[in-house]
């Protein structure tokens, strides 16, 4: 039988690490961290194939949660410990991945 070469593949997947700071008021939910982890992992994995991961477009997703009153710029990245608020590219052949074990989430009170 002759070889069969794929032509396009999208078994390369990026793990993004997140640190989201949150300033809460007082209808967080006890496991409001959780649920932050979730709803920023699910925008993520809503990505697709070749979409650019963009830190800011990951802040709708902790506002979605009861009780945030402030986001701050998620710091994404490839690395263990990321420190910027930036984009990260994903070529055509590529697609982002996201766990909520890669996602660290800091909250503070705040004022409502």
């Amino acid at each position: 039988p002759p070889l069969l070469v794929p032509l396009f593949s999208i078994n390369v997947d990026i793990v993004l690490v997140k640190n989201v700071t949150a300033s809460l008021g007082p209808v967080y939910p006890a496991d409001g961290d959780a649920q932050v982890k979730t709803a920023v992992a699910l925008v993520g994995g809503a990505l697709g194939v070749g979409r650019d991961v963009v830190a800011t477009h990951l802040i709708a997703a902790v506002y979605s949660i009861a009780g945030v009153i402030s986001v701050s710029v998620p710091e994404i990245g490839t690395a263990p410990a990321p420190g910027a608020s930036t984009t990260i590219v994903i070529t055509e052949r590529q697609i982002a991945t996201f766990t909520t074990t890669n996602i660290t989430v800091a909250t503070s009170n705040g004022t409502p």
